[in-house]
């Protein structure tokens, strides 16, 4: 033959492919759980349950009389605190009613001037941002908060 050769048979026999692994090996089982067929709602904590022995975070002698709206911890009647009708225990009752809170700002009893409550403002949130946003209110109207705000802006 001219300009080509047929390829010949090679000199030893081809192998089988791989034998594929059975399909019980291929099933792993369900990937997730089944979803719920309704979806459930979580409505802040839960209360404490009779038969459960949980202790007072504070008092670690008490039994527990609930759960924290804000933190989760246990608190006994001894700390429980009360705020527009949610329970918290003593540490956060103390942190959002207490003492502290105060802005010069919004103190209308003051007999500052507008401008000088308004910079005695910029100075605590210019040189002590933290005392200033703890000691800030946690409830109360957004009216004055962006009154100041875009004043400042």
């Amino acid at each position: 033959m001219c300009g080509g050769q047929q390829n010949a048979a090679p000199s030893t026999p081809q192998e089988p492919p791989p034998s594929r692994p059975p399909e019980s090996a291929w099933d792993v089982g369900p990937i997730a759980p089944p979803m719920p067929s309704s979806p459930q709602t979580i409505h802040g904590p839960p209360p404490v349950s009779q038969g459960t022995h949980s202790m007072c975070a504070i008092h670690a002698q008490k039994e527990a009389e609930g759960v924290c709206t804000r933190c989760g911890n246990f608190y006994c009647d001894e700390c429980r605190g009360m705020i527009d009708g949610q329970p918290f225990c003593a540490p956060c009752y103390y942190k959002m009613e207490g003492e502290a809170r105060y802005i010069v700002w919004e103190d209308a009893s003051s007999s500052m001037s507008f401008y000088n409550k308004f910079m005695a403002t910029v100075k605590e949130v210019m040189f002590s941002p933290s005392t200033f946003f703890d000691s800030m209110p946690l409830k109360g109207g957004y009216g004055k908060p962006i009154l100041f705000a875009m004043i400042c802006i």
